[in-house]
């Protein structure tokens, strides 16, 4: 079974209620609200910033490739494990090194 976008939910039925409620949130507040999308995307970082601290028992799967740009992908042989949050955060991390690597934009995610 693909899930897409958001690999760690385990029912994909929960991404359409979310975007829908987002939606009529929109429409009763007449404001512009982040998307689903964007809203992933920083709890995501926020997470992955935590566990990269040197305290976390997950902190070894966060090592960085020798140009120092990027971290390096994990290796999996299962769907399990390629749809894990530690592929995702990677993956989001390396797609936005360079907000991470800039002081003042790695601090807007704690």
């Amino acid at each position: 079974m693909r899930r897409g976008k958001y690999p760690h939910l385990w029912n994909p039925g929960v991404v359409y209620q979310l975007q829908g409620i987002i939606k009529t949130a929109q429409r009763i507040t007449n404001a512009n609200l982040p998307s689903l999308d964007d809203i992933y995307k920083a709890q995501c970082l926020r997470r992955a910033i935590n566990i990269k601290d040197t305290s976390h028992p997950a902190n070894h799967l966060f090592t960085m490739l020798p140009s120092g740009r990027q971290f390096r992908s994990l290796q999996a042989r299962t769907g399990r494990l390629k749809n894990s949050f530690y592929h995702c955060a990677i993956k989001e991390l390396n797609s936005n090194s360079e907000h991470w690597e800039a002081r003042s934009n790695f601090e807007e995610y704690r």
